[in-house]
């Protein structure tokens, strides 16, 4: 347990530092603040990449709500709801006091809409969608016909946020059968994965 009491008697406690939500839940972060005054909770911050946009930092204070996140008051602790939980909400959060302040990490886990057959079209750009994504980011690891796939490789590119694989120049040496094995937390105590085949078509 986070717990900061300073020389005035202020309080402000979290009661862990990593916390995993399921997409599309709801989920409710309490954050107990005595004897000094709430600021704000604050979100997390992402840089571009990959073609994404960067996520900028914002305060979530009880009077000034945010899409899906606001900030409820119940006696001394201050309630961080997040609605319907995106992969883009992971990230660490800070709970700010005028004396104090105490961060915890939230993690994502892992959903997917894998749709298999995907149809490919002969000579034009294409992707093959995988949209399985998780924060911390997963680790990927691609086979085609039973054979890894190493990327990037002639014309192929992974995007390293949802695993999609971007093709220049679609031949039909493309179709077959591809593996993913999708791998979260790889190397800690909590490592999961997930494994999904997509057959692939070129029209």
């Amino acid at each position: 347990i986070q717990t900061s009491c300073s020389l005035t008697g202020a309080v402000l406690n979290l009661p862990f530092e990593i916390r995993t939500a399921q997409q599309f839940r709801t989920i409710r972060i309490k954050c107990e603040v005595k004897g000094e005054r709430f600021i704000a909770w604050e979100t997390p911050s992402r840089e571009a990449s990959f073609g994404l946009p960067a996520i900028e930092s914002i305060n979530i204070t009880l009077n000034q709500a945010s899409g899906r996140l606001r900030v409820q008051k119940n006696d001394h602790y201050y309630v961080l709801v997040i609605e319907d939980v995106k992969v883009d909400d992971g990230g660490n959060y800070t709970c700010r006091g005028s004396e104090e302040s105490k961060s915890f990490t939230l993690e994502v886990d892992c959903n997917h809409g894998v749709k298999t057959p995907q149809r490919l079209n002969y000579g034009q750009n294409g992707t093959i969608q995988l949209e399985l994504s998780a924060y911390p980011p997963l680790k990927y690891h691609w086979t085609k016909d039973r054979e890894e796939l190493t990327l990037p490789t002639d014309g192929k590119v992974m995007d390293p946020y949802s695993g999609s694989i971007r093709i220049t120049r679609v031949g039909r040496d493309d179709a077959g059968m591809y593996t993913c094995r999708a791998v979260w937390k790889e190397g800690r105590p909590m490592e999961t994965e997930d494994s999904v085949e997509i057959e692939v078509f070129v029209v």
